[in-house]
C-alpha cells in the first residue's frame, strides 16, 4: 500500500486530535471485556476471542486492528493477535495493571464530558448533571459504584505508591496519619518498609471498609479511624499525608483541610502533599488532562507550585521543598510556620 510522503497538515493534526476519543473508547472496550486476560501468553484470532467472550467477531477484529496500530497488540499474517509490552497493563493481574483505572475513567469521566458545555455555560458540576449525585454520594449510596470506584483508584495507586516510596525517606516518621487514605495502600507499603513506624488511616466509612477487607494490603501497627477531614483530623502525629486529596477541592475547601491538619499536628510535624503540578504551557502532561477531569467532575483543580505555596501560607504552613517522583506526582513537604 502506498504511503503518504508529505508532512501532516495542521488540519489533519487537528482532525486526529479531535477524534482521539475513538481510540480511547476502543481501549475501554477491550479493557472491559478483559481481552488481554484471554489473550495472555497466546496468539488468537478475533473469531477465537469472540467465541470465548460471546461477542461479535467482526467488531472485535476491527477494534483490535485499530489498537494494533497504536501498539497494544501485534497482528500476524494470519490475522491472529498477541499482546505487546504496551498492552500488558491491560492484564488484570499485572503489577502495572491499568485495567480498573481505564474502566473507572470511562464509566465516570467519559459520560460526564458529554455535559462539558453545561459546565461552561452554567458553571456547575457536569458530573452532577450527568449522574444527579456527587461522586462521594454515589460512593456512599451505591455499592456497585463504590466497588468500581475504589478498584480504579487502587489500580492507579499501585504506581503512585512505588514512585512515592522511591522518592522520599520516611525513616524519621514515627506516627503517620494518612488523611483520606482510602484503602490504606500507601500506609500498608510504608508500614511494611519502616518497622518503627505506626499509622492512622483516616477516611469515610466506605473507604475504611475496603481497608478492613484488606484491599490495600496488611496494616500492622495501624488504627483505622472513620471521620471527615472537613471536621477534624487525628491529632498528635509527626507526619501527615495528603495524597491526591486537594485536587478534588476548590481553594477554600482545600485550605480548610490544610488548617485541620495544621491544628492537629505537633509543632515539629510535617505535611506531605502528593499531587501533580501544572508546568510550562508548552508541555502537556497527565496532570493537564486530569485538571479537566477535576473541572468536569468535582470542584477541584490541578495547581502550580505558587498556587500550592499560597494555600499553604493561608493555613499557617511553609512550603519547604518539592521532590519529583519517577511517576506523575510530586511530593510537596510543608512545615508549620
Amino acid at each position: 500500500m502506498p504511503t503518504k510522503t508529505t508532512a501532516i497538515t495542521p488540519a489533519e493534526k487537528l482532525m486526529e486530535l479531535s477524534t482521539a476519543f475513538i481510540v480511547s473508547r476502543a481501549i475501554y472496550a477491550v479493557a472491559k471485556l478483559a481481552v488481554a486476560d484471554v489473550l495472555d501468553g497466546h496468539v488468537k484470532s478475533a473469531v477465537e476471542l469472540a467465541n470465548l467472550l460471546g461477542i461479535d467477531s467482526d467488531a472485535l477484529f476491527r477494534i483490535m486492528r485499530l489498537l494494533t496500530k497504536v501498539g497494544l497488540f501485534d497482528q500476524n499474517e494470519e490475522n491472529q493477535f498477541s499482546l505487546t509490552a504496551l498492552g500488558e497493563p491491560l492484564l488484570t493481574g499485572s503489577p502495572q495493571s491499568m485495567r480498573d483505572y481505564i474502566i473507572l475513567y470511562h464509566e465516570i469521566q467519559y459520560p460526564t464530558f458529554t455535559n462539558l458545555m453545561f459546565r461552561l455555560h452554567e458553571g456547575s458540576s457536569a458530573h452532577f448533571k450527568t449522574f444527579d449525585r456527587s461522586v462521594f454520594e454515589l460512593v456512599e449510596s451505591n455499592e456497585e459504584f463504590a466497588s468500581m470506584f475504589f478498584a480504579g483508584l487502587r489500580s492507579r495507586a499501585k504506581i503512585d505508591i512505588t514512585a512515592i516510596i522511591s522518592a522520599y525517606d520516611f525513616s524519621n516518621a514515627r506516627l503517620t496519619v494518612d488523611v483520606g487514605g482510602g484503602n490504606g495502600g500507601l500506609l500498608s507499603a510504608l508500614l511494611s518498609r519502616y518497622p518503627r513506624m505506626s499509622g492512622i488511616l483516616f477516611d469515610l466509612e466506605p473507604a475504611i471498609a475496603t481497608a478492613r477487607a484488606g484491599h490495600g494490603g496488611p496494616l500492622p501497627r495501624c488504627e483505622l479511624m472513620v471521620g471527615d477531614f472537613f471536621n477534624r483530623v487525628p491529632e498528635g502525629a509527626d507526619t501527615y499525608l495528603l495524597k491526591l486529596i486537594l485536587h478534588d477541592w476548590d481553594d477554600r475547601n482545600s485550605v480548610r483541610i490544610l488548617k485541620n491538619c495544621r491544628e492537629a499536628m505537633k509543632h515539629d510535624g510535617r505535611l506531605l502533599i502528593m499531587e501533580g503540578l501544572v508546568g510550562p504551557s508548552d508541555t502537556l502532561t497527565m496532570t493537564d488532562v486530569v485538571d479537566l477531569a477535576m473541572l468536569a467532575n468535582l470542584s477541584g483543580r490541578e495547581r502550580t507550585e505558587s498556587e500550592f505555596a499560597t494555600m499553604l501560607e493561608s493555613a499557617a504552613f511553609r512550603l519547604e521543598r518539592i521532590l519529583p517522583t519517577n511517576g506523575t506526582l510530586f511530593i510537596l513537604e510543608a512545615v508549620p510556620k
